[in-house]
């Protein structure tokens, strides 16, 4: 019996050199018989280095990764995280300083095929200053860390690079309390998350997300769960464990700066997907008045705290339904941030149907906000696109696209 017939597909080891990076940080080559092939590694890859990688055939292309790197790029290192080549957490751990032009690459690459190769479109890098405020564990018989890449193995860490310092600090805090009793000794995910100033950090467990603890100079005490973030004119307030930007800080200068770029302003805002109110409270003296929907009821008691003194109306409500009656107008502004799968053809549909004179986009799926962009275009000219690297030593970045009425 062979190996299809096992339900297995056989496995070919190859050697080849990469050609350029697609999305997701894989590395595109060709077999020897002119066939593509989709290549990933743990740390990084780079165009044109030689390598030795391990496939299996699809119907029209091989998928696989890569064993062992023959001819390294001149700017790949040794990852400076001691636990990168397992732990599932980051992918271009190899490329250091070079990542964000590598995640640039990947971007250029996508948004030529999707978009069209002659699309004027503007990126910016990451800063030092670019960190994680929220992070996911996992716990299980005693050890604390991350999952392997691709399992659900746990690979115990003893700090995190990627997050901001009193973030990664907790860690070992949040370990030793377990190992001491202090914790419960609670299997699954544990979150932990801060604000900006860092302090307080936030624990909290899935299955449990109305009990907090913080972190003090005695150890973890009961919280109350709230982080705030500092503005130019004050702060926005969150529960940890509600929907924020996952690099906080970064992200807020970052849309800060686009949206004045953008000079978006009109009348009403509908702040869909909305979150706490933060896009709101950055547009706060552009707009007559404010909108907020969004599906979870934390984030919206947050939302109506945040936007206070403000002519704003925060729904607890699902986006799709909120769309099907809601009346915009040329004056109007649409901004949309949904989570990673995007808005879908449905809501797509809807919104190609509203009045508003400009929507805002926003994703952090780069195939999922083509997809979107794509089927928006039945209504909406697509007029700016900008993309920021959110998410240091990940494939992952931010994209946003400012969009006109084809009608007005």
């Amino acid at each position: 019996m062979t190996d299809i017939e096992h339900g297995q597909l056989p496995v070919e080891t190859v050697e080849c050199r990469i050609e350029r990076l697609g999305w997701g940080g894989l590395g595109i080559a060709r077999h020897a018989d002119g066939r593509i092939m989709l290549l990933w590694h743990s740390t990084a890859l780079f165009p044109a280095e030689l390598v030795r990688a391990e496939i299996t055939w699809k119907a029209r292309h091989a998928e696989g990764r890569v064993l062992d790197v023959l001819e390294p790029a001149a700017e790949r290192v040794v990852p400076a995280c001691p636990w990168a080549i397992e732990c599932g957490g980051c992918d271009l751990q190899g490329a250091a300083d070079f990542g964000s032009s590598l995640k640039q690459q990947m971007a250029t690459d996508l948004i030529a095929k999707q978009l069209g190769r002659e699309l004027q479109w503007n990126w910016t890098a990451a800063d030092d200053y670019t960190k994680r405020n929220v992070i996911q564990l996992h716990y299980a018989d005693g050890r604390l860390g991350y999952h392997q890449r691709g399992s659900h193995e746990l690979v115990e860490i003893g700090h995190c690079m990627a997050a901001r310092p009193a973030l990664s600090d907790a860690i070992n805090a949040l370990r030793n309390s377990i190992a001491d009793g202090l914790m419960p000794a609670l299997p699954g995910r544990w979150e932990l998350a801060c604000g900006n100033p860092e302090q307080p950090v936030i624990a909290w467990h899935e299955g449990d997300s109305t009990r907090f603890w913080q972190l003090g100079e005695g150890g973890w005490q009961d919280s109350d769960g709230r982080l705030s973030f500092l503005l130019i004119d004050g702060e926005i307030a969150n529960l940890a464990s509600a929907f924020f930007q996952t690099s906080g800080g970064a992200a807020i200068r970052w849309f800060r700066a686009l949206f004045s770029r953008w000079q978006l302003g009109g009348d009403r805002l509908h702040d869909l997907y909305g979150g706490c109110g933060l896009f709101s409270r950055v547009l706060c003296n552009s707009f007559r008045s404010f909108s907020v929907v969004d599906s979870s009821a934390d984030s919206i008691t947050n939302a109506v705290a945040n936007l206070k003194g403000q002519d704003a109306r925060c729904f607890h409500r699902d986006v799709a339904s909120y769309v099907d009656r809601m009346k915009s107008r040329p004056d109007d502004v649409i901004i949309l941030d949904p989570p990673r799968s995007g808005l879908g053809r449905a809501l797509c549909l809807a919104l190609n149907e509203q009045g508003a004179g400009t929507l805002v986009l926003i994703g952090c799926d780069g195939a999922e906000f083509c997809r979107d962009l794509k089927l928006l275009s039945q209504n909406w000219r697509l007029e700016k696109l900008e993309s920021a690297d959110l998410f240091p030593w990940t494939v992952h970045c931010e994209f946003a696209a400012l969009l006109s009425n084809r009608a007005i």
